[in-house]
């Protein structure tokens, strides 16, 4: 789960975060990339 009973939600997320990491470079492609669709999107919301 995304929280655990400890609450060791900091360990967890550097856990997604990790395999998100993994998952980008497998595609060919970067955090960043992911960061700039979010600010595209954060505009049109607008």
């Amino acid at each position: 789960s995304a929280v655990t009973a400890d609450g060791r939600v900091v360990e967890e997320s550097a856990d997604l975060l990790f395999h998100l990491l993994v998952l980008l470079n497998q595609q060919g492609t970067n955090l960043k990339a992911v960061i700039k669709e979010l600010e595209k999107r954060s505009s049109s919301a607008n």
